[in-house]
Order: C-alpha cells, then sequence, then structure tokens
C-alpha cells in the first residue's frame, strides 16, 4: 500500500497527465445538453435549495449553463470565495447584479459587499480533473474543497455532484488519502455515476 508521500507525488503526476488530457478534449453544446439533463433526472432539486457551482477555467464543464435549471427549480446559486489563511471556501449567493473579480487560476470570484449572503450549500458542484469507477476525485491540489467538504459533511448532509466529460474517467482506482473527500455522484454526457462511500 502506498503511503501518503508516494500518493501525493503520483497524484502530482497524474495530475498533469489529466490537464494534459483535458485540453484535447473538443466539448460540444450537445454535451452540456446531455450533462444537463442527466444531472435533472438524477440529482433531486427542491424549491429553496442552494447549489454551488464554480467557475469555470480550463476547460472545465460550463457550471454557468445549468443556472436556468436551477431557476425553473427555485433553487438559489452560490460561487465559492477562496479563504486563504485557512484553504478553505465560503460561499455567496450570486445574483444578475453580483460584481466580480479575477483572483489566483484567472478565476472569477463574487465581489462581497453583504457578509449576509454567505451560506451553507445544499448541494455543491465540485470542478475536478478526473475521478475512478469508486468516486475518487483528482483536483489541482490547492486543497480548498477537501478541507471545505469535510466541514460541510459536519454541518450538513450536503450532495456533492462533479461535472466531467466521458474521458475524464480514470480506468484504475485514483490514489486516495486521509483527506480526500470522494464524490456522491459525476456526471457525464453519457452516464450519472453514483458512489456509496
Amino acid at each position: 500500500m502506498a503511503n501518503d508521500q508516494t500518493k501525493s507525488e503520483l497524484k502530482q503526476d497524474l495530475r498533469r497527465k489529466a490537464i494534459q488530457q483535458r485540453s484535447q478534449i473538443a466539448a460540444h453544446s450537445s454535451d452540456i445538453d446531455s450533462l444537463i439533463k442527466l444531472f435533472e433526472e438524477h440529482i433531486q432539486i427542491d424549491a429553496g435549495q442552494i447549489v454551488s457551482g464554480y467557475w469555470p477555467i480550463n476547460g472545465e464543464v460550463d457550471v454557468m449553463a445549468f443556472i436556468e435549471l436551477l431557476n425553473k427549480a427555485n433553487a438559489r446559486y452560490c460561487l465559492p470565495v477562496m479563504k486563504k489563511d485557512d484553504l478553505m471556501l465560503d460561499f455567496y449567493i450570486i445574483d444578475d447584479a453580483t460584481k466580480f473579480r479575477r483572483v489566483d487560476f484567472g478565476i472569477q470570484e463574487p465581489v462581497i459587499e453583504d457578509s449576509k449572503l454567505c451560506v451553507i450549500p445544499d448541494i455543491v458542484i465540485v470542478p475536478l480533473l478526473a475521478f475512478d469507477r469508486i468516486g475518487t476525485r483528482l483536483g489541482y491540489g490547492g486543497g480548498y474543497y477537501d478541507k471545505t467538504l469535510s466541514q460541510l459533511k459536519k454541518q450538513k448532509d450536503i450532495v456533492t455532484v462533479g461535472l466531467a466529460y466521458d474521458q475524464q474517467i480514470c480506468l484504475f482506482p485514483l490514489p486516495r488519502e486521509d483527506h480526500d473527500i470522494p464524490m456522491d455522484w459525476v456526471i457525464t454526457p453519457s452516464k450519472a455515476y453514483h458512489f456509496t462511500n
């Protein structure tokens, strides 16, 4: 069994390869249509629920395309804001009037003028580089999502959903460290994967 140091090094190598592979994926509008359809079929969104997305970068699935679905379900939409001092994310409700600022990695974060807009989401859509058949997610390595999801799960029964293209599935088990939080779901254009971890 690989120790955590070996796992961490292996993940770094896999991360480089996953970034390279994702850059070669030619996404089509039909992929987004299929993702939205499968999301709607498998993820229960109740009126008033809070759904967190992310600002897509570097070829990530465009979660902004899901806002119409959330509006139809009368759900509220929020985006994360990085808290660099403790590697955590806060989540803030956004609307048409929300202003944004560019931060690390080219991510657009909402400019928050009212701390009352800080919320705990019910459904967290999580960015990923790759995933495996048991729900292990390979992220960018910053640790923000794993640390935040760990805390959120202590406060609330949240659902985590990864969005990916079919080419992002890893056919062998990805290395999972103790702090890695597995996904409840990963949805691709062709299939919704549900994991029980």
